[in-house]
């Protein structure tokens, strides 16, 4: 990258978000689905949404948003880290469960990032896409609930 050359925040929020959608399967480098995922032309920033907007509380929301997201993603590293440090002593079930709550997690944080970008960026399908993504894994993570509460794992040194 050249020096001075700014990374579009939505750009680097779709390579996040594709990710895991590409390890799926879903073909997301069709350029055309891409740009369709990226496509502002329809919609306004959040910050054109109203008046109300004023640049104080548009700063104090960024701010919340990446901070938000910043310790969702930290958190969800710290579950999978645990779970590769416990994963010999896991069952398969449990070990299941705790990638899904990882997951869970960190598409949580996906909605703050998204949530952040749309202040300036206002690529709302592919916010709506993160949202599924996080709906999605909020359902698994509801089914695999009891699963984590039961662990014995959780107590062991």
């Amino acid at each position: 990258m050249a020096s001075g050359a700014k990374v579009n925040p939505a750009h680097l929020a779709a390579a996040v978000l594709t990710a895991p959608l590409l390890c799926l399967g879903i073909p997301l480098a069709i350029p055309s689905l891409r740009e369709w995922l990226m496509d502002a032309s329809e919609f306004v920033p959040r910050t054109d949404c109203g008046p109300g907007w004023t640049e104080s509380l548009v700063s104090v929301a960024q701010i919340s948003e990446t901070m938000i997201f910043c310790a969702y993603t930290i958190l969800s590293v710290a579950l999978f880290w645990w779970y590769e440090l416990t994963a010999a002593t896991l069952s398969k079930r449990e070990a299941v469960a705790v990638a899904i709550w990882s997951a869970f997690v960190f598409a949580c944080g996906l909605t703050h990032l998204t949530g952040r970008v749309m202040f300036n960026y206002p690529c709302y399908r592919l916010d709506t896409l993160v949202r599924v993504y996080c709906d999605l894994a909020s359902l698994a993570a509801v089914v695999h609930a009891p699963i984590l509460v039961r662990m014995d794992t959780w107590f062991q040194k």
